[in-house]
């Protein structure tokens, strides 16, 4: 194939995919990787073409191939973060993101928003909703023209400026428990719970606070403002003697106790 054909191959396989033709483009894609084994664009353009055609394992091995030929080419890495994605598998698609972020120096500041972006998407899938956000607003600061970034932050930020709840029926609760769980935090010296049988004192002491002072109050607070309920339940004061006296002094300082 000379390099006059390669390049109408090249741009036929662009035009195929764009159509959604990606079973065509995937044939003419691995036609032309064996043609040129070594140009990181044909290897890009199968796994590309594999990946919209949903034959996710496929891409996946085409993809760990070209990482072992070209291991500083970010984009597949984050190619290979999408197949992870779809393939359910949060946090291998997550350290790719990451891979490939590491490596995309000469990205454009678009490319590199959007790595902040698929790292944050699977972050918040797995349920790191704080993590997700600051990502997608790293987005931003890098890009502020990144409308995935606005739209998600807007879609995923409650009234209080945190992550939305599952549902927003919890938004309230989960923003009393933010309050609580920092001054608890401080009170012990750390960010993180050391054991389970912590975690779940210390959320039945909040629960129970909630409890205790919201419901009797409904009424009036759900007339409230979001200011006027923030600093209501900041005036809830809540008794973590006990656990403080029996976890403070703890010497484990990490933990991968969720919050």
């Amino acid at each position: 194939m000379t390099s006059r054909n390669k390049t109408h191959y090249t741009s036929e396989i662009y035009t195929l995919l764009d159509a959604g033709k990606y079973k065509e483009a995937s044939q003419r894609a691995k036609i032309l990787c064996e043609q040129y084994p070594d140009d990181i664009e044909c290897t890009f353009l199968l796994s590309a073409a594999l990946l919209n055609n949903k034959k996710y394992e496929k891409a996946r091995k085409v993809i760990l191939h070209g990482i072992e030929r070209f291991p500083k080419e970010w984009r597949l890495h984050m190619l290979l973060g999408n197949v992870y994605g779809f393939l359910n598998k949060l946090s291998d698609a997550e350290k790719e993101y990451r891979r490939a972020l590491a490596e995309a120096k000469r990205g454009s500041k678009a490319d590199i928003a959007e790595l902040h972006c698929s790292i944050a998407e699977s972050l918040w899938a797995q349920s790191a909703r704080e993590s997700a956000l600051i990502e997608w607003k790293q987005a931003l600061e890098i890009d502020p023209e990144c409308e995935e970034a606005k739209e998600s932050l807007k879609e995923c930020t409650n009234e209080y400026g945190e992550p939305k709840a599952p549902s927003p029926l919890f938004d309230d609760l989960y923003h009393f428990r933010t309050i609580h769980m920092e001054r608890y935090f401080a009170l012990v010296g750390r960010d993180v719970f050391i054991s389970k049988e912590e975690l779940n004192t210390v959320i039945k002491i909040i629960s129970d606070g909630w409890n205790n002072s919201i419901p009797p109050r409904v009424k009036e607070f759900d007339r409230m403002t979001t200011e006027e309920k923030s600093r209501f339940c900041k005036s809830v004061t809540l008794d973590f003697k006990d656990a403080v006296e029996r976890w403070k002094n703890d010497k484990n300082s990490r933990s991968d106790i969720p919050v």
